[in-house]
């Protein structure tokens, strides 16, 4: 609330993330938007904490897993949009705060241990297939919404990790999954998906 109270030009206030099965390794201290074609970015991720980020700073990206919201902020820009339901819903509204000219700040001092994709499997456990159809249908839609021009290169990438999921990894039921997400972005579906 401080780093809030002195930056009023500030939308979005974040936490330094560990992860919470491994408690001095970073998930998350502060990150950027996309570029076109890509994903955001998570500044320190999967690095011992030897205090790099202790630093409170602006930044491009501030994660939803631990996020404070000015109220102005939500009459400037609106609410996370619902129709993405899980995952890349924070990195929309980023993307909106950023385009309404707000910062985001990085506040090392708050600290969150975070249960990565609990949702699916629980404690930094091994990826549900769900999540790859999730992940890569919400980056397309973004995409289609916010970065049009790097549309194209977001459904190469798309087709690239969905091949590399089935020939690299060896894992075709995360690859279907991916490759109906891919589809899903292209056709527009929104929403909560079924199995």
């Amino acid at each position: 609330m401080r780093a809030l109270t002195s930056s009023p030009q500030a939308a979005f206030a974040g936490s330094k993330i560990y992860y919470a099965s491994r408690p001095d390794v970073l998930w998350f201290a502060g990150g950027d938007l996309p570029i076109l074609g890509s994903t955001p970015s998570h500044r320190g991720l999967d690095q011992r904490d030897t205090g790099r980020y202790d630093t409170p700073t602006s930044c491009g990206f501030i994660t939803g897993c631990s996020l404070l919201v000015r109220t102005t902020a939500i009459a400037a820009i609106g609410l996370m949009p619902e129709d993405y339901f899980l995952y890349w819903e924070d990195v929309d509204w980023n993307e909106r705060a950023e385009a309404a000219g707000m910062e985001r700040l990085y506040v090392p001092a708050s600290k969150v241990w975070h249960k990565v994709s609990a949702s699916f499997q629980g404690n930094d456990g091994p990826r549900h297939p769900l999540i790859e159809r999730y992940s890569m249908r919400n980056f397309i839609l973004f995409h289609r919404r916010h970065r049009p021009g790097g549309l194209a290169i977001a459904l190469l990438r798309g087709w690239a990790r969905t091949l590399k999921m089935l020939l690299v990894e060896r894992r075709p039921d995360r690859s279907v999954h991916a490759l109906r997400g891919l589809i899903d972005g292209i056709v527009g579906l929104t929403g909560p998906i079924g199995d």
